[in-house]
């Protein structure tokens, strides 16, 4: 909800999804998106790759995680981001927006294409109002995709099979 007030939105849980290949139509979005205050709310283990806005999209900003206005109370873990298609504002791996605090960024990976990319940035948000501990940033040319990592991410093994045929 705009404007940070208490809502209904809390302990809710985005875990061991595999998003890419996203914002085809939308200009303004993230592989995941919150707004509002959000206690209790985990967002842990998701692989999020190949983020590119829709070649007639215009303005709105896009990232693989995106904290939109006051979006707050929120734990963000053990999460992979990588392939952000133009890793510059208003686009970025992580975009912090309007008045988002009490954020918690553990255990991250971002992999960049550029050694001078900035991996977080902030719109009317300041960055001493969130807590960031042991996040990586590693370059694409060194970084090692972890054996086995899309069998952790995304449907469960006795879903795959049913909805994608492998």
């Amino acid at each position: 909800m705009w404007g940070g007030a208490e809502t209904i939105c809390r302990n809710n849980l985005v875990e061991y999804n595999h998003m890419y290949d996203i914002m085809k139509k939308m200009g303004d979005g993230a592989g995941v998106y919150t707004l509002g205050y959000q206690p209790g709310t985990v967002v842990r283990k998701n692989l999020i790759h190949d983020i590119g806005r829709n070649r007639f999209a215009r303005g709105g900003p896009y990232a693989g995680l995106y904290f939109d206005n006051t979006s707050s109370g929120i734990l963000i873990e053990d999460n992979i981001v990588y392939g952000i298609a133009e890793p510059k504002w208003p686009c970025a791996h992580v975009l912090i927006g309007f008045h988002s605090r009490d954020l918690i960024f553990r255990r991250n990976v971002f992999v960049t294409s550029q050694s001078d990319v900035k991996v977080f940035h902030y719109y009317v948000a300041k960055e001493e109002e969130s807590t960031f501990e042991d996040n990586t940033t590693v370059l694409q040319a060194d970084w090692q995709r972890p054996v086995g990592l899309d069998d952790r991410m995304g449907l469960e093994p006795r879903y795959r099979k049913a909805l994608l045929g492998r």
